[in-house]
This record gives structure tokens, sequence and C-alpha cells, in this order.
């Protein structure tokens, strides 16, 4: 073997060593971000840490809101909206806690914001499963039994698969760790956007079905094309019609408030202080079991600060 291509094998043969070397840098540097950021800031690690966590979760909580806002907006019910604003100005008070350098009082504050997200996601996600099944569901005999476009089909076994993944997806996340927030949000918002996605197939389903004007393929339409057959195509149910296709797209009814807007510019925080009926926000309520005495620290889950 030549100098020159024994040199190129020695460094292919070194290739994952390096690979190892970077990736030992890559997460030593992440275990020691919050060491440093204390040294250069002046606070301790455990604030270090809850600051790293309150930045965080100050940036997902808006995606979380505006995500389900709509549909709050367009269908949500007295107490649905509650939990929301309870929840809008718990992550209101974190921020401002945040700004006054209190980062462990801000990631309590967010936390309860997110556990009051996840809550309300639940609801509304279980009750659009059980819709969807019903919308979905009632065009499964003229989709099998009537001579027709092929697409029929595929318009009804798509919606029913992406509701059943949105079912799967919420199954997963009630069998998460109760204090996994971020985990347990993020297939949250997978499931409701599945929901959303399922009930378009529907909207599909009734244009071929149940309109008056019958489009030759609606699925290459974009939002104004529906929105304009819809018009056209629904005398006696334009108004439901066009709610269901704007909430599909996460946008506002015609008639509908925006509750997202009206809840962040009016917070209320004396009204924090009072108990939800019905609903859990501190992290140590959603413990389904304490340590026993004497059970070693890596085995117990993590405590939080009672109020």
């Amino acid at each position: 073997m030549s100098l020159s291509s024994r040199q190129q094998t020695r460094g292919i043969l070194r290739l994952p060593d390096a690979s190892l070397a970077l990736f030992l840098c890559a997460a030593l540097s992440l275990a020691l971000e919050p060491a440093a950021l204390a040294a250069n800031e002046g606070i301790t690690g455990a604030e270090a840490r809850s600051l790293l966590a309150v930045e965080t979760g100050i940036r997902l909580n808006e995606r979380y809101f505006q995500t389900i806002n709509a549909a709050l907006s367009n269908y949500g019910d007295e107490t649905e909206r509650q939990v929301f604003r309870r929840s809008i100005h718990r992550h209101i008070q974190g921020e401002i806690s945040y700004r006054a350098l209190h980062y462990n009082e801000a990631l309590r504050e967010l936390q309860k914001s997110q556990l009051l997200l996840i809550q309300l996601y639940e609801r509304i996600i279980d009750k659009s499963i059980e819709e969807n099944r019903g919308l979905i569901g009632r065009f499964a005999p003229r989709v099998l039994n009537e001579a027709g476009p092929i697409r029929r089909r595929k318009y009804l076994q798509l919606g029913l698969r992406d509701n059943a993944v949105a079912a799967r997806f919420r199954l997963m996340e009630a069998n998460r760790f109760p204090l996994l927030i971020q985990v347990r949000l993020t297939e949250l918002e997978e499931s409701f956007k599945l929901t959303r996605q399922a009930r378009r197939f529907y909207v599909l389903l009734s244009l071929e079905f149940e309109s008056v004007a019958k489009p030759n393929d609606p699925e290459g339409l974009d939002f104004n094309e529906i929105q304009s057959l819809i018009l056209s195509g629904y005398p006696d149910r334009r108004g439901e019609m066009l709610l269901i296709h704007s909430d599909n797209h996460f946008r506002l009814g015609t008639e509908s408030h925006d509750l997202f807007e009206t809840y962040w510019g009016d917070p209320d925080f004396s009204a924090l202080e009072s108990p939800l009926a019905g609903f859990r926000e501190r992290p140590e309520d959603f413990l389904r079991y304490l340590p026993a005495a004497g059970t070693p620290a890596h085995y117990a889950p993590r405590r939080f600060p009672v109020d």
C-alpha cells in the first residue's frame, strides 16, 4: 500500500473518532451551559436552568396559543374560554417575572399556564375526534354503495385515517408522565392539527354529496375557491359550512371574535388567586404518587414548592 493510500485509510479510520469527539464536545457544552450562564449573569445554577426553561416556554407558549385560538374563538364554550383566559394571564405573569429577573417564579407561572393548556387541548381534541367520527362516517354508506369517482373513497379513507392518528397521539399523551409538559403539549398540538386535517376531508365529501355546485376536482382548490363553492352550493347551511371551513384552516369565522387578542390586551391578575373549578394548575397536583420515606432521590419524582 502506498503512503498516500495508507494516509487516506488512516484518515477514514479516524472519522468515527472525530465524530465521537464532536458529539462529546457538544454534549459537554450543553451540560455546562447553565453553569456558564450562571457565571456570566451572577445567578445560581438552578436559576440559570430556570432561565433557559422560561425562555423556551415563552417562545413555545405563543405558538400553542395561536394554534388553538381559532377553535376557541369559533366554537369554545364558556368554560373553555375561562381556562384559555387563565392560561394566557398566567403566561403574562410569567413574562413579567422573567423581565424582573425572578426566573424561578417565572418558570412556576409558565408551568401553570402550560398545564392549563394541556387540559384545554385534551378537552377540545376529545370532542373533535368524536364529532369527526360522526361527520365523516355518515358518508361511508353512500361512498361504498353508490357509483361515483374513486376520489370519494380516498377522501373517506384519509379523513378516517387522520382522525385515528389524532386519537393515537392523544392516547400517547395521556400515558406520559404528567410533568413531561413540553412532550405532552407537542403531542397534543399534533393531535389537534390532525383533527382539523380530518375535517377538511369532511368538507370535500360534503361538496361531493351535499353541495348544489358540484366541483370537478375539489382537492385541488385553494381556500378561497372552496369558500366560493360553499357560498354558491349551500343556500341553507352557508354559515355552518363556512365556519367549519375557516376553522379547518385555523382562521376565525366572519362573526368570531379573536379571544387571544382580547385576553392578552386586558389581563386580570386578581382573578389568578381564586381556583378554577374542575381544572388543576399546580405541578404538584399532577403527581400520581409521592415517594415513600427513604426512597432514593433518583427514583423520586421531582418535587415543586407548594404555594
